[in-house]
């Protein structure tokens, strides 16, 4: 997921612990749990750093690995408290606080890594197995909008309640990406499943500008084919406008289920 968004739904996580009441929370001191959650949100792809050391390493062994783990959470939890108090003394006496919002945005990164395809180690070093749920892009402006309105509602409403309403919505959001991902695949398995008798390995890979648009990608007998599909059937459409447009012309080529083409 882009770091914007990791930043953003870490903070709209900690309005949804915040338990002042509206009144006490207008307070310049509101701003220290969301700060400080949003940055601890974006950490975990600090490790984009490591780039410049090695590309291909860092691309096949060390990205969402070490700073995005479950197991390390703790080892990060203190070391950015410790930053954080270092830079600013006054803290000192919330340093518990500031540690659970710390460790809060750090699960926030992760929860939101394990939606994209490219797989989440979050039991390294125990285990280098990547974890994906494959629903989402890994840029998504449908679900960072949710968190946006989200997160400039819960200064104007209660915090919290508006918070969770908006991170519900954003799990239905996610459940409702699930469905089409189940949809998509089963879309392969049908067109070559017929007169098949070898097994058929189906995967769906979620695209850019639409949660409907997906990459269809099977296998049989090593035998590899893929297609762009539009599950809602609009972007085929689009075709009727103006073809000079960029735009226009890329999300043209995803087509509906009857117009799929097979390469």
């Amino acid at each position: 997921m882009d770091i914007l968004t990791h930043a953003l739904f870490g903070a709209l996580a900690s309005r949804a612990v915040t338990n002042k009441p509206q009144t006490e929370n207008s307070s310049p001191d509101r701003y220290v749990a969301i700060t400080v959650a949003a940055i601890a949100a974006a950490f975990p792809d600090s490790d984009y750093f490591l780039f410049l050391v090695d590309p291909l390493v860092f691309l096949s062994e060390w990205h969402r690995s070490f700073t995005h783990s479950f197991v390390l959470l703790p080892l990060w939890t203190v070391l950015l408290t410790g930053i954080t108090v270092l830079l600013f003394p006054g803290l000192r006496k919330h340093s518990l606080k500031i540690s659970s919002f710390i460790a809060l945005g750090l699960t926030t990164h992760i929860m939101l890594d394990l939606l994209t395809v490219y797989g989440t180690r979050i039991f390294y070093p125990f285990s280098n197995r990547s974890f994906s749920l494959g629903t989402t892009f890994v840029i998504d402006p449908y679900l960072t909008l949710i968190v946006i309105i989200g997160l400039i509602i819960s200064f104007f409403h209660t915090p919290k309640i508006t918070a969770m309403v908006f991170i519900s919505f954003l799990c239905i959001y996610v459940l409702f990406q699930w469905q089409l991902r189940s949809q998509a695949r089963l879309i392969g398995e049908r067109v070559f499943s017929q007169g098949e008798t070898t097994e058929i390995k189906t995967v769906a890979l979620p695209q850019p500008f639409s949660p409907f648009h997906w990459r269809i990608i099977t296998c049989r007998n090593d035998h590899y084919s893929t297609t762009l599909i539009d599950l809602a059937g609009i972007s085929e459409n689009l075709k009727r406008l103006d073809s000079k447009i960029p735009f226009i012309k890329f999300v043209s080529a995803y087509h509906d289920i009857t117009n799929a083409e097979w390469e």
